[in-house]
């Protein structure tokens, strides 16, 4: 992969649960690696649940390689949330690592 494809700034986010005050559990993500990275879209569609409708997105992520990726894990860029379908190390190698996403959530 050459360097020059590699020019969004991503974060790579991991899940924590958080005790509150009142015993409850609330999920939070703390920053786990912020590598350059190349977006590709693959194809995009709208999400239907009852009435309401929004655009969604599958995305294809690669970067540099970075060890214990999980699904459970997301990716923020420019606001917008993706969550992790598939991790590929491409051949193998531990030279790239493609991510299969999917979009539709906005970040506020």
């Amino acid at each position: 992969m050459r360097s020059g494809t590699l020019r969004h700034k991503i974060r790579i986010e991991v899940p924590v649960s958080v005790k509150q005050a009142n015993s409850s559990v609330k999920t939070t993500w703390e920053l786990y690696s912020s590598p350059w990275a190349n977006l590709e879209t693959l194809k995009g569609f709208e999400r239907q649940v009852a009435t309401t409708s929004w655009p969604a997105a599958d995305v294809k992520i690669t970067f540099r390689y970075i060890a214990g990726l999980l699904p459970t894990m997301r990716v923020v860029y420019n606001g917008r949330s993706y969550s992790i379908l598939g991790i590929a190390d491409d051949e193998e190698r531990h030279r790239d690592i493609v991510l299969t996403t999917q979009t539709g959530v906005t970040i506020t």
